[in-house]
């Protein structure tokens, strides 16, 4: 049925929104037998779960889905006995065993939303407050972070411009971390680009002006985001408390603290609003997602130039994961749409996607990256390099 929907959307899309489509499918349509491909989905409405976590168990191998729930977990032979699992925060993890599964057909997974009613807690340890629990949570995970180490990573970014894609490119990309208080530091973070592709599509306007806007994605700035110490810097001023609401409560089945943010409704500013799920044990941050809410939207009007600039969306997407009581980065999604117009009414909107997931993460016996190694470019745009079709059709 998948295979079939996703068909059929292509034959009526233009060439580049095919490639899109297909792209951000992660190769779903078929399967070969050291791979599984299907889509993860909310059992009751049967709509995809974005950003679930699919990995062997036992194991730091796995994908994250993409926005439609869909996914591609590539097997090692030696694992092809093993269970799977596929979890989300909010929701009950469902494990499979490899050797029941049809290679035929995409997998269709559902999952039960895990029902719990979060009691709100007022932290008395120490007369915390939930501003301060999360400062704290974020103080470890940075401290129980590795770094300086590698990171091995599937990333991708596109581009539409009033509602058309415009441009898209992915590739494999190794990220050097030095130690983290300089990962805020954009001379400090290399990027080495291994293999890469990418499509553009120019739509020419008739504006007078180039409103382009291109310079939004940065992949050599993107792990900084993941900073845990950036993700209180959203809802951190000086009287935090007059423009934020702060509330904690505590899920006691997963063991995890859940810090709620929203801004204050009187407060004509641009804020932020937040969930920070904390894991209660390690009290590392588990997974963060911040946006801009639409009652705050309307105050992110500014000059830039010769034309004006509002934001229309704002979301990002941080997940971590632990092994050996050492933090990881799991995956990073930002999400951002702008627009951009002026007193002669031009009005051009474009919607901005940087992503990626950690296939590995080298800690042990590692160097900088070599000077000819070093990308140079700031998008994958500027510049791209030959893949291999083998790494292309097998993995996520």
């Amino acid at each position: 049925m998948l295979r079939n929907r996703v068909i059929k959307v292509c034959k009526k899309s233009s060439t580049l929104l095919t490639f899109v489509l297909i792209l951000t499918s992660n190769w779903s349509i078929g399967q070969t037998p050291n791979s599984i491909t299907g889509v993860v989905r909310n059992s009751e409405t049967k709509l995809g779960i974005p950003y679930a976590s699919i990995g062997i168990e036992g194991t730091t191998l796995g994908v994250v889905s993409n926005g439609n729930g869909v996914f591609r977990l590539t097997i090692p032979k030696e694992y092809i006995k093993s269970k799977f699992f596929v979890s989300c925060i909010g929701y009950k993890t469902a494990y499979i065993n490899l050797s029941e599964i049809s290679v035929s057909q995409p997998l269709d997974v559902s999952l039960v939303e895990d029902i719990v009613l979060l009691k709100e807690i007022y932290v008395k340890a120490n007369g915390e407050t939930p501003l301060q629990v999360l400062r704290e949570a974020a103080r470890i995970t940075k401290e129980k972070s590795y770094a300086p180490a590698i990171l091995h990573t599937y990333y991708r970014e596109f581009v539409k411009k009033n509602s058309r894609y415009t441009e898209y490119a992915d590739g494999l990309i190794d990220y050097y971390l030095p130690i983290m208080p300089k990962w805020d530091h954009r001379s400090s973070i290399e990027v080495r680009v291994n293999e890469s592709r990418s499509k553009k599509v120019d739509i020419r306007l008739d504006t007078g002006l180039d409103l382009s806007l291109r310079q939004i994605i940065n992949l050599k700035i993107l792990p900084s985001y993941c900073n845990p110490e950036r993700i209180v810097s959203y809802f951190t001023k000086n009287n935090s408390e007059k423009y934020y609401v702060f509330s904690i409560s505590e899920d006691i089945t997963k063991g995890l603290y859940l810090i709620s943010v929203s801004p204050n409704i009187n407060v004509k500013e641009k804020l932020y609003s937040g969930k920070v799920y904390v894991d209660k044990a390690s009290m590392m941050i588990r997974q963060a997602d911040i946006e801009i809410p639409s009652s705050h939207l309307p105050y992110t009007d500014e000059n830039v130039i010769v034309v004006r600039q509002k934001i229309e969306k704002f979301k990002l997407n941080i997940q971590y994961q632990t092994l050996n009581e050492k933090c990881f980065i799991k995956h990073m999604r930002a999400d951002l749409t702008l627009r951009a117009y002026n007193r002669k009414k031009t009005n051009v909107v474009h919607s901005f996607v940087s992503e990626f997931v950690i296939n590995r993460i080298d800690v042990d016996n590692i160097s900088q990256f070599k000077s000819e190694e070093l990308f140079k470019k700031n998008s994958l745009q500027k510049s791209k390099t030959n893949f291999q079709n083998e790494f292309w059709s097998n993995q996520s």
